[in-house]
């Protein structure tokens, strides 16, 4: 067949980044397979007692449904007794790429926030004073800029993050979120890299990194999704999980 003779080398890649605690990567390696051991099992759920608020910032819950996301979110940003600010994003591109990119954005097509609510970044900024995709942080103020030109008050957000280099203040500014292919940009969007991060669904937070995340596993409703909740924590001091786990959520096809 053709498709032999042009795939030749298999690549597996063994070394995890994310992660660095053994049993919690044992852990995982377990319910990526879709079993989850006694052993496994007793560890996660002694994660109830974990502390994981940080510096002020609560830990972001994880749903499988964007309508739980959706309703958390709007609710702590309600109890910010602050004016909000909308932003409103620029896409360009046609269909269906730009379909493509409205599902798998995580920059939203409206964002609005307030001095005080939680966010977390959606571009590797600043790796190097951890900056990064997932890094969480809390909007200190918002600073005027006379070259802006967007929002009702020409303003953007000046945050507080909290990541794996301790705190760093940042204003950030809009940025652009693409899908190309072969070098052509097919759709893009420029929006400020922020999302509120009370909650997030499964979905949506595959690739991020979180240090600090509450979940519960019982309305998990697809092959593998457990295990991407489970491993968006970089580690089990930073992970609370609700209820005792249910072998019968890790299944994979």
């Amino acid at each position: 067949m053709l498709g032999a003779t042009l795939i030749q080398p298999v690549y597996q890649l063994k070394t995890v980044h994310r992660q660095a605690n053994a049993s919690f990567v044992e852990v995982l390696n377990q319910l990526r397979q879709g079993y989850c051991s006694p052993e496994a099992a007793a560890l996660l759920h002694g994660t109830k007692c974990n502390m994981v608020d940080e510096g002020g910032i609560v830990a972001t819950k994880l749903y499988s449904k964007n309508l739980d996301v959706d309703s958390i979110n709007n609710q702590e940003l309600k109890k910010i007794e602050k004016p909000a600010t909308h932003y409103d994003a620029t896409d360009t591109g046609q269909a269906p790429f730009l379909d493509q990119l409205e599902k798998s954005c995580l920059a939203p097509k409206k964002l609005t926030l307030k001095e005080g609510a939680q966010v977390m970044l959606l571009k590797n900024l600043d790796p190097e004073n951890g900056l990064v995709n997932g890094t969480r942080g809390v909007v200190l103020r918002l600073v005027n800029n006379d070259n802006a030109d967007i929002g009702p008050t020409g303003a953007y957000p000046m945050v507080r993050f909290v990541g794996c280099k301790g705190e760093i203040e940042r204003l950030i500014t809009p940025d652009k979120f693409s899908i190309e292919s072969q070098g052509q940009t097919l759709a893009s969007r420029e929006q400020i890299p922020l999302r509120l991060a009370y909650a997030l669904t499964i979905h949506k937070c595959q690739g991020l990194t979180l240090s600090k995340a509450e979940l519960s596993l019982g309305a998990t409703f697809e092959f593998g999704q457990a295990y991407v909740a489970l491993s968006r924590a970089s580690s089990i001091d930073g992970l609370e999980l609700l209820r005792a786990i249910d072998p019968r959520t890790v299944a994979t096809d």
